[in-house]
């Protein structure tokens, strides 16, 4: 009795640690793909019309990413999975607009949203799919 208490505990914390392993490098991705997006920003004349559309396509193309990969981790469940990893950070952008844009509502901020939420969806789904197809 003793032992299986001990192994369902190990196995506990070997989830746990799983979960905030992949959590980390979901944040390094989105780090990653924003600090390059910035440097094309900064180093390259973007029309101030077109910049929306490009950090939109850049946290779209984070939320597809960071969304196959923690699903495909996962055996099932990816659009839940998804989901979860990607709520922080849309908890921080939304933060962040909120502060820059002096606490002020604004369109841009909802489609950024609605976009990394489907993508993100759609990257779990299509992550676990892929992985069914492969067995």
């Amino acid at each position: 009795m003793a032992k299986n208490r001990t192994n369902k505990a190990k196995k506990e914390t070997a989830k746990i640690k799983n979960i905030i392993l992949q959590v980390l490098t979901v944040s390094l991705i989105y780090a990653l793909i924003s600090a390059v997006s910035c440097l094309i920003l900064f180093t390259v004349s973007i029309p101030d019309n077109v910049q929306f559309y490009f950090i939109l396509a850049m946290l779209s193309f984070s939320s597809f990413l960071t969304g196959f990969f923690a699903g495909r981790k996962m055996k099932k469940k990816g659009l839940l999975y998804a989901l979860l990893y990607n709520a922080f950070p849309i908890v921080l952008l939304i933060l962040l607009s909120l502060i820059f844009n002096k606490f002020s509502f604004d369109y841009r901020l909802f489609v950024s949203m609605a976009a990394m939420l489907i993508l993100s969806a759609a990257g779990g789904i299509s992550a676990v799919n892929s992985r069914k197809k492969n067995r």
